[in-house]
């Protein structure tokens, strides 16, 4: 008695995509395009930008130095990068994204890094002060 075996074919490309339908994959994954709104370093602080040391951890930033531009629609921030890598509004060290939930990462050289705005501290008054 002889034994022969039987290879199975891969499936086909069209099968595949009938089975499995590609909204609900990105859906379950959490793939969801956001739309992030790019603000540029002002020239005048990029300098000083470019010669700071690295430091880790989030970075503070002062909405006086930056300029807002124009948005751009992405998967993640490294995304928007791609994006806009070849083209004449490129992003440059210095320069943050924001997303819609009001969450920002800055553009550095290492790649993108959280960071916040500067909220100046209320200068005390004498009255609080006095109730202290």
């Amino acid at each position: 008695m002889r034994l022969v075996a039987k290879i199975a074919e891969p499936p086909s490309k069209n099968s595949l995509i009938k089975n499995i339908p590609l909204g609900n994959v990105l859906s379950e994954n959490g793939f969801v395009m956001m739309v992030y709104q790019i603000h540029r370093l002002r020239e005048s602080a990029r300098q000083q930008f470019r010669w700071a040391p690295h430091i880790a951890g989030v970075s503070i930033v002062k909405s006086r130095d930056y300029e807002p531009a124009s948005t751009i629609q992405a998967a993640s921030p490294y995304a928007a990068w791609l994006m806009l890598r070849e083209g004449e509004d490129a992003l440059q060290v210095g320069d943050v994204l924001e997303s819609p939930a009001g969450d920002l990462r800055i553009f550095k050289y290492i790649g993108f890094e959280e960071a916040r705005w500067f909220v100046a501290e209320p200068i005390p008054t004498e009255g609080a002060i006095e109730v202290a």
